[in-house]
């Protein structure tokens, strides 16, 4: 194909930067999630020797806007104007915070392709954020995260019964990290399936997170440790489904602990 043929066109896209890293001497590539295109990369030139764009344009979790000439097949996009809209340089002074904003990108980051658009997970995205950088609880509001970008994807299984047994009266429960199926004490107990149980506010929680807006929820009533344990293995199952590993993981859950 000659450069003639190459498929050019002006685009214009907002997103919310998933990563980024230094490239060269000056430039900086960053991961964006657009809500026009889906992810995307963008190599952003001069950006670093810059006197009037600020590098906090490409922070994690940064929302920005962009106007590129898009050309099919090239690996880094390159914006002709780029502008910040927000950014959340706060939540780098609380460090938990800012662990699970990391952690909440990286997911993200790992379970989608490029080019694949999808508004809702946009929005999902963009107000999680803000949310985080309120008075949200940290991991009460991964796990809200977690559950919706799981069912938006379509792998988020029933919890309306017991996974084994069909059993719609259960309690305590345990999950499968293959396919995150919910097993009933009695299942557990009788060696159908392994794991550990988790007490019946994890299955209300998931309930809520489906149903209800973050901040709809009562979030004081569920019991933190019983929703830390559920997050992480809502991690594994997700690692295990999309075959990835999510980095940021150690960096909220202590090796062994769990």
């Amino acid at each position: 194909m000659t450069t003639s043929e190459i498929s050019v066109e002006i685009q214009k896209a907002t997103g919310v930067v998933l990563h980024s890293r230094d490239s060269l001497e000056a430039d900086v590539i960053a991961r964006v999630y657009t809500r026009e295109y889906g992810k995307r990369s963008f190599v952003i030139k001069g950006l670093k020797k810059s006197r009037t764009r600020s590098l906090s344009a490409v922070e994690a979790g940064a929302v920005i806007s962009l106007v590129y000439y898009y050309r099919e097949g090239r690996e880094h996009q390159v914006p002709r104007e780029f502008k910040p809209v927000k950014h959340y340089l706060s939540l780098r002074e609380n460090l938990e915070k800012y662990l699970h904003l990391c952690f909440i990108l990286e997911t993200v980051d790992r379970t989608t392709g490029f080019n694949d658009p999808d508004p809702g997970l946009f929005s999902l995205l963009a107000a999680g954020i803000d949310t985080l950088a309120g008075d949200a609880l940290s991991v009460h509001l991964s796990l809200f995260f977690l559950l919706r970008l799981l069912d938006l994807q379509g792998i988020l299984p029933d919890f309306t019964g017991c996974g084994v047994c069909g059993n719609r009266d259960y309690d305590d429960f345990a999950v499968d990290t293959r396919d995150f199926l919910p097993v009933c004490r009695d299942c557990l107990m009788a060696g159908v399936k392994t794991g550990k149980l988790l007490p019946r506010s994890g299955r209300d929680y998931i309930e809520q997170a489906l149903s209800k807006k973050y901040n709809a929820i009562d979030h004081e009533k569920f019991d933190g440790e019983a929703l830390f344990d559920l997050l992480f293995h809502v991690t594994l199952f997700m690692e295990n489904y999309f075959h990835v590993r999510i980095k940021s993981k150690s960096m909220i859950f202590t090796p062994g602990e769990r």
